[in-house]
């Protein structure tokens, strides 16, 4: 698959809808990523975006994608797709994408080690917030000092949802402060 013109990074950095997702966009111009690593893909489209996008810098052989969603597992309240129609969509855009069905936390528990150094992460769990709170133990697995690492979440200044930028101690504290229920021998 061919990789966005110039063009066409323009229209998707300042004038593309949902405007929330601009921000990604241009963060990947910036950083230039080797490795995107996203948990909630939703209806995909910006998932085929970032992908497509992150390729216009990237050769295809160098360039990684992961998402990790609950696809058929997902509250049917919430728009998503299956993940055979993830496959359809993404798996003809690059030569390593990788789509891990079912909770986030537990996928990130089993392949988190073939997912280290990730240069950016993009949280939209908006739809589960139980799920949210404990993601930060198993993504502080993932990032590296150069990482960047994007949550959609509710700003207090204007009560809007956006992509927030979390700075990596932020991330490596709030694992910290998770508290993590062991369970009991027999």
């Amino acid at each position: 698959m061919m990789s966005v013109s110039w063009f066409k990074y323009l229209q998707l950095a300042y004038c593309s809808k949902p405007s929330t997702d601009r921000i990604l966009y241009r963060a990947i111009a910036k950083q230039r990523p080797r490795s995107i690593v996203e948990l909630g893909l939703g209806l995909g489209e910006r998932s085929a975006m970032m992908i497509r996008l992150a390729q216009r810098f990237q050769p295809a052989g160098d360039f990684k994608y992961t998402g990790l969603d609950l696809f058929e597992g997902r509250d049917p309240r919430w728009p998503g797709m299956t993940l055979k129609r993830a496959h359809r969509l993404l798996g003809n855009l690059a030569e390593h994408i990788q789509l891990l069905p079912g909770d986030p936390c537990s996928s990130l528990a089993q392949k988190g080690n073939l997912l280290v150094k990730t240069d950016l992460v993009i949280v939209d769990l908006d739809h589960n917030p139980d799920l949210a709170q404990r993601i930060w133990t198993p993504l502080t697995r993932l990032i590296h000092e150069h990482s960047r690492l994007y949550v959609f979440q509710l700003q207090a200044s204007n009560r809007k949802r956006q992509f927030t930028l979390l700075p990596n101690e932020l991330v490596y504290q709030m694992a910290a402060d998770t508290e993590v229920a062991l369970p009991r021998a027999a």
